[in-house]
């Protein structure tokens, strides 16, 4: 699961960037931030901790072989959900101050 930081149209379709969701949780607890509960329940994941990273971005096309689909068959999706404004405005902030002092890697995914 990812969120997504920006998108922008290029020849071949759209690319994003986007920083993760992972269980495992941040070496320093600045470099990641816990999702709330009350998030989680709202995006339908399970119970188990997460985080959001902002330490490391990934950038590929959308769609592409790393996207993941919730449900099944026509009504399958990659959208989970959105997560609070105030939350996405401090993932946000945070990226941008690593980005400036050089603390951010950004992996190409597909192409």
């Amino acid at each position: 699961m990812v969120v997504v930081i920006s998108r922008k149209i290029v020849d071949d379709g759209t690319e994003l960037l986007v920083v993760p969701i992972t269980t495992q949780q941040p070496r320093h607890p600045a470099d990641g931030f816990e999702v709330p509960t009350r998030v989680k329940a709202h995006l339908g994941l399970d119970a188990e901790r997460c985080w959001i990273m902002v330490t490391e971005l990934n950038r590929f096309l959308w769609p592409g072989p790393d996207v993941r689909l919730v449900g099944r068959g026509p009504a399958a999706t990659p959208f989970y959900g959105y997560i609070p404004q105030q939350l996405f405005d401090s993932v946000l902030a945070a990226i941008l101050a690593r980005a400036k002092s050089g603390r951010v890697a950004i992996t190409k995914r597909s192409r």
